[in-house]
């Protein structure tokens, strides 16, 4: 029979921690014949006691194509500066 070796590692930092918030931060690395590294962050509403995620701070549903924009406009930047070919 084939043993597998796994392992997992997670890591917590409290990042902010304020009358408003409280982010907690999870640092999950898992190991098999390679690794993977992967950040969770989790931002808690302390007066609303709720998990608060990303859409939750936008009032119009038209936030993610404003975050898709400015993000392909910064990466257009960074990839003219370094001279990289690109295609959006």
């Amino acid at each position: 029979m084939k043993k597998n070796h796994i392992g997992v590692d997670v890591k917590t930092d409290i990042v902010e921690k304020s009358e408003k918030w409280f982010t907690l931060k999870l640092t999950i690395t898992e190991t098999r014949g390679s690794s993977s590294l992967d950040y969770k962050y989790y931002h808690i509403d302390r007066k609303e006691e709720k998990i608060i995620k990303l859409v939750d701070l936008f009032e119009s549903s038209e936030f993610k194509e404003k975050i898709s924009k400015e993000i392909k406009n910064r990466c257009k930047r960074v990839w003219i500066k370094m001279k990289i070919l690109y295609i959006i």
